[in-house]
């Protein structure tokens, strides 16, 4: 979960992941490189090297989306026009709002929500007392 970004000041969006996002691939963490040949034909193992981390981060359980600038295409990798995807406007299902975001910034995340005329929930992270975690709750 991204709540925490910016010192817990930020904002994290809840992607369905039925459309662009379901071609997310899984992160592979190894301990060595992984092996890159250039007359391999198959698209996954062309962009092994963009999903590759060191086994010391296998912790994180990350996928990532690799896409490629129009008018380029490689297989079945998505296409980005002028560098932004398009997807479906049901693809955003909620906006998370950081337990240390300012006033201002909420404020203005609850208005673009509400005016997008998407079906988008907003929630919030709230930190819990006891423990090193944190707390999802709807708005």
């Amino acid at each position: 979960m991204g709540a925490h970004s910016d010192s817990c000041r930020g904002v994290c969006l809840e992607f369905s992941t039925n459309d662009f996002f379901g071609q997310a691939l899984r992160v592979d963490y190894l301990d060595t490189y992984p092996h890159l040949d250039l007359a391999e034909t198959d698209d996954l193992e062309n962009v092994r090297p963009f999903i590759t981390k060191s086994a010391s981060w296998r912790y994180e359980d990350e996928f990532r989306l690799v896409v490629t600038q129009h008018p380029y295409t490689y297989g079945t990798i998505p296409v980005t026009v002028d560098g932004f995807v398009s997807f479906l406007p049901n693809a955003l299902r909620s906006v998370i709002l950081g337990p240390l975001m300012p006033p201002d910034d909420r404020d203005l995340l609850r208005k673009l929500a509400k005016g997008s005329g998407w079906s988008v929930r907003l929630k919030e992270a709230v930190t819990l007392r006891d423990r090193y975690d944190l707390e999802i709750r709807d708005i």
